[in-house]
């Protein structure tokens, strides 16, 4: 989720070719969180169900900040370029799953980059 943030900003430099381009991201670094979500993650990493995966899903989304590496190289000259960009929840919006007066409301975070730099 965080990367495709980061994604439509690079998107915004760099033009619609940016859609064409093939790209590989990975995140660098991420807010540690609690201790106690740091610890759940790292026994959580080494279960190999799908609840396990699912709970580390959910923990990751309590994170606030991410730096992400976006990798990708233009068709034309093939040389693989870098941007790296460091992704911050700006803040929360409400929203339902379905219509109606019965259903619960929620909160969603927002994200924005807040530090993008090509390498």
């Amino acid at each position: 989720m965080r990367s495709q943030v980061a994604e439509r900003e690079i998107w915004m430099r760099e033009g619609w070719s940016w859609l064409t381009y093939p790209k590989a991201a990975h995140v660098v670094a991420k807010d540690p969180g609690k201790l106690k979500h740091r610890l759940l993650r790292w026994i959580l990493q080494w279960i190999p169900t799908v609840r396990a995966k699912v709970l580390l899903k959910k923990l990751d989304q309590k994170l606030n900040w991410a730096v992400i590496l976006i990798q990708f190289s233009t068709p034309n000259g093939g040389r693989v370029e870098c941007y790296e960009a460091r992704v911050e929840m700006s803040h929360t919006v409400g929203g339902q799953l379905s219509s109606g007066d019965s259903q619960a409301a929620y909160l969603a975070k927002q994200y924005r980059v807040v530090d993008l730099r090509k390498l």
